[in-house]
């Protein structure tokens, strides 16, 4: 795959804005993580794009988006949680304070989590 499109995506997410945009972007970004993470031959993100897409996660969690955006920002969070130490206390500070969100989440896709 061609680097500069992962930069471009990368570098780009931050600024959107339209809630239908978000959904696939962050199911996007849950993906390119979860290939970034495998055992196998996957994507290989640089540290810059890995950092974008969580500063993005973040966001979306945290910000008035739909569930199912959230949802995927939560599993990627998980992911790269397994990465850098400081993202589960964050994660779980977030979690404790939106928890009538997250007992929805979780009753959408129960498998998952």
């Amino acid at each position: 795959m061609d680097k500069d499109l992962f930069d471009f995506f990368c570098s780009n997410i931050k600024h959107l804005k339209d809630i239908s945009a978000i959904r696939p972007a962050a199911k996007i970004c849950q993906l390119l993580v979860v290939s970034h993470y495998k055992k196998q031959e996957g994507i290989i993100l640089p540290e810059k794009n890995l950092e974008e897409i969580l500063e993005s996660s973040f966001d979306w969690l945290i910000n008035n988006t739909k569930v199912a955006s959230k949802a995927y920002s939560m599993r990627t969070l998980y992911i790269l949680g397994k990465h850098y130490d400081w993202i589960y206390p964050e994660l779980k500070t977030i979690l404790n304070k939106d928890f009538p969100i997250i007992v929805q989440l979780i009753r959408l896709s129960p498998k998952k989590f």
